[in-house]
């Protein structure tokens, strides 16, 4: 979520994309909270989203957003 709040989308994804890790299906709300963020570059990806994960993910978009702001 760090480098996600450190605007680092590109480098999150690619970690995401990595199978070795799976974090894709260990930390799904965190995958799909960035791809709201990434959603002029992957739509279809955002779509994927279950509506049961919906409130989650917004929870992790918000915690993103409050680590944004003590950014050094």
């Amino acid at each position: 979520m760090l480098l996600i709040a450190r605007k680092q989308y590109h480098l999150s994804f690619t970690l995401f994309q990595q199978d070795k890790y799976q974090l894709k299906k260990r930390i799904k709300p965190v995958y799909f909270a960035l791809m709201n963020l990434m959603q002029d570059d992957y739509p279809k990806e955002f779509k994927k989203m279950g509506t049961e994960i919906k409130d989650t993910v917004d929870e992790v978009l918000y915690k993103i957003r409050s680590l944004d702001q003590y950014k050094s």
